[in-house]
């Protein structure tokens, strides 16, 4: 076992892929991307609010939340995969953060406003998200 996957507290599922992860694999990768869709969506649409509920919660809460389901489900997705290793969580934290970047850096062309602490949020929200689902499958483990 590499240092790496014995620092993670998911580490890789021996044998490669369970038959639940097997079976989870895809309904979580369509869900990952369909979701990522989705934000890219809401996260250029001209006026936002027109989408929420009268008393929405606020700005960085949303994007704490949002940027959480979406690190929450490509963590899922990559532990029904087969496992995780640090480098894997750390590679998908670094493209999730670029995502979330060019996602910003795009929205004044459609009329909303980047803003450097919109994006901290999306960052602490995928981390966050990652973070529960490593939590959750390390618990799951653990309980087995």
């Amino acid at each position: 076992m590499a240092d790496s996957e014995r620092r993670s507290i998911i580490g890789r599922i021996p044998g490669g892929l369970t038959p639940w992860s097997r079976a989870a694999f895809r309904p979580l990768a369509v869900a990952s991307g369909l979701y990522l869709l989705v934000l890219i969506f809401y996260t250029h649409v001209p006026r936002p609010e027109k989408f929420l509920p009268a008393n929405p919660p606020g700005d960085k809460t949303l994007h704490l939340l949002a940027y959480g389901v979406l690190g929450g489900l490509v963590c899922s997705t990559a532990a029904a995969r087969g496992g995780w290793s640090m480098r894997l969580g750390l590679s998908l934290v670094g493209g999730l953060l670029v995502f979330a970047m060019l996602d910003e850096a795009t929205q004044p062309f459609f009329g909303r406003y980047a803003d450097l602490f919109d994006w901290l949020f999306d960052g602490l929200g995928l981390v966050a998200g990652m973070i529960a689902v490593a939590m959750g499958v390390a618990g799951l483990r653990a309980w087995r």
